[in-house]
């Protein structure tokens, strides 16, 4: 919940500070947002790293520095976009399996949610 709560307040300030430049750039599974408080236009994307496929992590990456783990166990990151409306949805799964759970025994929760990019797109 802590990361599509971070995740929808960056889309709202996408844009911020910008006049030219896109505020946003949706992928599938990529999100970069774009903005400027500042001197320079700053950036964030958001992904999903399957380096360790049994324990995906959602990326965070600021600028030019190293992505960083941003949340554990995400199985999947979706983003789509309809004009100013971005929705997101995030499919977080348990850190242990459960062996009373029918598949692959791993517990999921989706979390979806539907942003308005309030500056430029």
């Amino acid at each position: 919940r802590v990361s599509m709560d971070e995740i929808t307040r960056n889309i709202r300030i996408a844009g911020f500070g910008l006049t030219s430049s896109p505020s946003i750039v949706v992928g599938s599974d990529t999100l970069k947002i774009y903005y400027k408080l500042g001197a320079n236009v700053d950036t964030v994307i958001y992904y999903v790293s399957r380096t360790d496929p049994v324990h995906p992590n959602l990326m965070k990456k600021i600028g030019s520095s190293t992505a960083q783990v941003y949340a554990e166990n995400i199985d999947s990151l979706k983003f789509s976009q309809n004009g100013k409306l971005v929705n997101v949805r995030i499919v977080a799964r348990e850190d242990t399996k459960d062996d009373h759970y029918t598949g692959d025994k791993y517990r999921r929760r989706i979390l979806s949610s539907n942003v308005k990019v309030r500056n430029n797109i």
